[in-house]
């Protein structure tokens, strides 16, 4: 006969082996792929109490008015944050987050960035940078505006025992674009002549900015050639600001006294109503050729004639001795001399 202890380890022997066979039976099932009868329907959902999607994008940009040549710095932004009113979200996994830029014509359809991929955000996960993006603008004409994106893929929901594969999510962030654009111009007239030459300068300033709603404030003209320089038309409706479209029309005079080549060199300089920037130095110039003024013409002055003999004026010379100067009224004289004496010797001479 076998003791009760033989017995009693027989029995210990055939409950471990059962435990055995139904854990490796257990393990088959689950390489497999096989869903346990015994685990609940709601084993997939997590949390066990998830009622809700709460999955959320954000985009932030540093600027919210640029010019081309600006670069903006766009922020990324994921959270899976607790809920207030009894809600509780639910488990994601499986994301992939990606950007996408402007294009130049000011949708978003420009470059792409993966800021994360397969990503997983439990429920109650705080916000959280998925990435920083900066982008430089490079606006097409007349384009006002900015579109900038961001996406999930199709990513898995754990709100039920099967999960849910959801469509993703997206935010979009525009921002506004200034391209401020004016067009100096400049003529004279005359173009040239003989100094003292007065001219006058003409100048024309137009607002061609593509983007309408760009309009220049304090505009400001100066030119080294000639100042005070005056605006004389182009302000349609009087507000004092260059509006897109509008042309104004400036006039400067001046005296050239110097021979040579004069240039205006005319700047004009404003301020961008949208940024309060300054707007695009704007130049232009135009020459005037200065001719000297013709020489005076010298007259000669008249010469002393007697009988048909001219006589330049000479210097007055003392009489001194027998050297005097003779000139034919001298030489009359002299001989009206000898005349004289001669007549008086015969006078004397005679009874």
């Amino acid at each position: 006969m076998k003791g009760p202890g033989t017995q009693r380890t027989r029995r210990r022997r055939a409950t471990l082996s059962m435990k055995v066979a139904r854990l490796g039976g257990l393990c088959l099932m689950l390489a497999a792929g096989t869903t346990l009868a015994a685990l609940p329907a709601a084993a997939h959902r997590s949390p066990a109490n998830c009622t809700a999607n709460n999955l959320t994008l954000d985009i932030a940009r540093d600027k919210t008015l640029v010019r081309n040549g600006d670069t903006i710095n766009y922020t990324v932004i994921v959270a899976n944050p607790m809920m207030s009113g009894g809600f509780t979200g639910c488990d994601v996994s499986g994301v992939t987050i990606t950007f996408t830029a402007p294009a130049p014509d000011g949708t978003a359809s420009g470059a792409k960035t993966v800021l994360a991929t397969n990503a997983s955000y439990p429920a109650g996960a705080a916000s959280a940078v998925a990435g920083t993006v900066p982008y430089k603008v490079e606006a097409n004409p007349g384009v006002s505006s900015l579109e900038a994106r961001v996406d999930t893929n199709v990513y898995t929901l754990h709100d039920i025992a099967a999960d849910t594969l959801h469509q993703g999510a997206f935010k979009s962030l525009s921002t506004l674009v200034t391209q401020p654009e004016t067009v100096l111009s400049t003529s004279v007239s005359p173009t040239g002549g003989q100094a003292p030459l007065v001219v006058t300068f003409t100048y024309t300033e137009k607002n061609t900015s593509p983007t309408t709603q760009t309009v220049i404030s304090g505009v400001t003209l100066t030119d080294a050639a000639c100042s005070p320089i005056k605006l004389v038309g182009g302000d349609t409706n009087g507000n004092g600001k260059l509006d897109v479209g509008e042309t104004w029309t400036y006039t400067c005079s001046t005296a050239l006294t110097t021979a040579g080549t004069v240039t205006s060199q005319v700047k004009a300089t404003g301020t961008d109503q949208d940024d309060q920037l300054a707007a695009p130095d704007e130049t232009a110039s135009v020459s005037v050729t200065v001719t000297p003024p013709p020489a005076p013409k010298v007259t000669p002055k008249p010469t002393a004639s007697v009988l048909g003999t001219s006589f330049s004026k000479k210097p007055i010379l003392p009489v001194t001795g027998t050297n005097f100067p003779l000139g034919p009224l001298g030489l009359a004289g002299v001989g009206l001399l000898v005349t004289g004496a001669a007549v008086l010797r015969r006078s004397r001479v005679r009874p």
